[in-house]
């Protein structure tokens, strides 16, 4: 997994959208099957991703978000895109670790008589918590070698448990929202995958949306949704380390390696006890920077 900050969605079955996407500041697309094509557009919308993904090279990497796996058009979706070789396949309405491996086998069993292609190669970002029994299994269904992102259905899962609101009079989640996306993160991170936090829905409040990718950002997400082009250069931003970030960075690990050849792994670093993990997210972030750096370039 390279540089995944932002994750844009673009309907599947909008023309000009898809003409544009080669010019969106996005890490990556995800060409949506599901939720923004009516069900009379679905077959048109699957056309025309087909053909995007047969004409179209670009460094992001480009996604494809089907109908769920157990419908019959879920299926037919991912059977017929598979053959165009996305980056991955973005899942949705994912509840248990059974559905993920159905998806594995359909793309196992291309990968497997396509010579072009090794198995694996193909990615899955799963859509967990789209409705109240699937949150029970959020630290289950990222278990699987596939797997390389895990996200959070904030809309489906706000219909689904019949709330009133999502947010208090202050714009802040109510306690049920903040306790998916808590397990989101942390089933992301235990099962080694992306924890990538949900679509901003309010595209036109721009500073709210600053707000939230700060707080995710802290909370260690490393990725957000996006629905709207003018969201993209935001989420960017805010899940990129800042100048000052990456200077604290090198300091620490050249007084790391300063204090290693004195024998010291823990010692007092301006004020505070700093040791091995201390170290290992300040290389992340060096690290981070650069994959950043050399993408932009």
């Amino acid at each position: 997994m390279g540089v995944r900050r932002s994750l844009h969605f673009v309907p599947g079955a909008n023309i000009k959208m898809l003409d544009k996407v080669s010019d969106l500041p996005a890490d990556a697309v995800v060409l949506d099957l599901e939720d923004s094509v009516v069900l009379e557009n679905k077959g048109e919308a699957r056309k025309n991703v087909i053909s995007w993904l047969a004409s179209e090279g670009d460094k992001k990497e480009r996604f494809v978000r089907v109908n769920p796996i157990t419908s019959s058009s879920g299926r037919d979706d991912l059977e017929a895109i598979i053959e165009c070789e996305p980056d991955g396949v973005v899942l949705p309405k994912v509840s248990s670790l059974k559905e993920v491996k159905l998806a594995d086998s359909i793309i196992s069993e291309y990968e497997k008589k396509r010579a072009s292609s090794s198995v694996g190669r193909t990615k899955l970002i799963l859509i967990g918590a789209e409705s109240a029994g699937a949150v029970l299994n959020l630290s289950s269904i990222p278990k699987h070698s596939r797997v390389d992102g895990l996200t959070w259905g904030v809309e489906d899962f706000f219909a689904s448990i019949g709330s009133r609101s999502k947010r208090d009079s202050q714009g802040q989640y109510l306690e049920v929202f903040k306790y998916v996306r808590s397990m989101c993160l942390i089933s992301a991170v235990s099962a080694c995958v992306q924890p990538i936090d949900a679509v901003f829905s309010d595209i036109a409040d721009q500073k709210k949306l600053a707000e939230e990718c700060k707080a995710s950002a802290q909370m260690g997400f490393t990725g957000k949704l996006t629905v709207h082009p003018n969201q993209i250069s935001i989420v960017n931003e805010f899940f990129s380390p800042g100048e000052v970030e990456v200077d604290n960075a090198i300091e620490l690990v050249s007084a790391f390696a300063e204090n290693m050849r004195e024998g010291k792994m823990a010692f007092l670093y301006k004020g505070k006890m700093v040791d091995a993990p201390h170290l290992e997210r300040a290389k992340k972030i060096l690290e981070l920077s650069k994959e950043i750096a050399k993408r932009d370039s």
